[in-house]
């Protein structure tokens, strides 16, 4: 399901809450409510199996790796074909999440040491696993990385551009702090 996944059980969640909101109002015959309010139970148990099962499951299964900063969040392959636009292909699909606190809340990592961890978890990653990757930053990315990523965008095996995938972000909710341009990015192995 990954973040984006979230974010859209969450639109369709308060859209159909609108839509029922409004059934409500104009007295829609019952069925139509009741079909909404399973709509709306279907979302909210998306995004609550996505926070309660599904993250705690990526951060062991990160751990388990030896990863420090980097959580690998599975992703359906339909899903991730349709936010990617198909342009890399069918294959197992993982979304990067940078979040140290997660993996290891005892350590405190500042500055460089930041930035070498990224570099050493994706490094890892790209030697040692198969698949597509997918990510969604404004962060600035270490510069080996940056040197993979072109290299494989030139061969047509990566994506690297300015925005986000498809679904916009929830108000208040992912919010770039810096104002720094956000990059989404996909790279297959």
């Amino acid at each position: 399901m990954g973040t984006r996944g979230r974010d859209a059980a969450l639109w369709l969640f308060f859209i159909i809450a609108g839509v029922l909101l409004l059934a409500l109002i104009m007295g829609w015959n019952t069925t139509g409510k009741v079909f909404l309010y399973f709509m709306m139970l279907a979302k909210a148990a998306l995004f609550f199996k996505f926070n309660l099962f599904d993250v705690p499951k990526a951060v062991k299964n990160s751990k388990l790796i030896g990863l420090k900063t980097i959580i690998l969040l599975p992703l359906n392959k339909t899903w991730a074909g349709w936010l990617t636009g198909g342009k890399l292909g069918v294959s197992d699909y993982a979304e990067i999440h940078f979040d140290p606190k997660k993996i290891n809340p005892q350590e405190e990592l500042t500055g460089r040491m930041i930035s070498k961890a990224i570099e050493s978890d994706l490094l890892y990653i790209f030697e040692n696993m198969h698949g597509i990757f997918l990510w969604e930053t404004s962060i600035s990315i270490p510069r080996s990385i940056r040197k993979i990523v072109k290299k494989h965008q030139a061969e047509g095996r990566a994506v690297w551009e300015r925005g986000w995938w498809r679904i916009p972000h929830l108000p208040l909710v992912n919010q770039n702090s810096k104002k720094k341009p956000l990059r989404k990015g996909a790279i297959r192995f």
